[in-house]
């Protein structure tokens, strides 16, 4: 009887016409695990974030360095990233900007580009940083639904890994 007293056409529930509004622009992103969103930073010689820009989690990695590259700080002389980074378009803009790629190539790459694997060794720094970040279970889970609640959170966190490297903790 309730079905009937439904304003639209079908017994059935509403299943709602077209994409989900909203989780693009609060870089959410559908996966098998549900909503996830990735985290891209830049950092300095020392592994001390820069800044962040938040994807959604179905996201290509190489789709953050536009953004990233565009922060206003100076150039890095190279550029440290993992195999997620590895395209032949981000080598060449990065190698006309006069930086370095570090990048190891990707398994199914039919000519495997050189990596300089000694100066790979210090993207430890970049993977301790991010470790650093998610043990704050904030971060970690992303309770905030906004991207603008992460992001300011993420900062946060940020500004309390640089205190860390000034403060002597004697």
């Amino acid at each position: 009887m309730a079905a009937y007293g439904r304003q639209h056409r079908s017994p059935c529930p509403f299943t709602g016409y077209g994409r989900k509004r909203g989780a693009h622009s609060e870089a959410f992103g559908r996966s098998r695990g549900g909503f996830t969103s990735k985290i891209h930073a830049r950092c300095d010689n020392q592994g001390r974030p820069l800044g962040f820009v938040l994807t959604g989690g179905q996201v290509s990695d190489y789709k953050a360095t536009d953004a990233l590259m565009a922060f206003p700080v100076p150039n890095p002389k190279a550029m440290l990233a993992d195999r997620g980074y590895d395209s032949d378009s981000f080598r060449l803009d990065l190698l006309l900007r006069g930086i370095l790629p570090v990048i190891p190539s990707r398994k199914g790459r039919s000519v495997p580009q050189k990596t300089d694997w000694r100066r790979y060794r210090d993207r430890n720094r970049i993977e301790r940083m991010f470790n650093k970040l998610k043990q704050m279970r904030r971060i970690a889970t992303r309770y905030d639904k906004t991207a603008l609640s992460f992001m300011s959170f993420l900062n946060l966190a940020a500004a309390r890994l640089w205190i860390r490297s000034f403060v002597n903790e004697t």
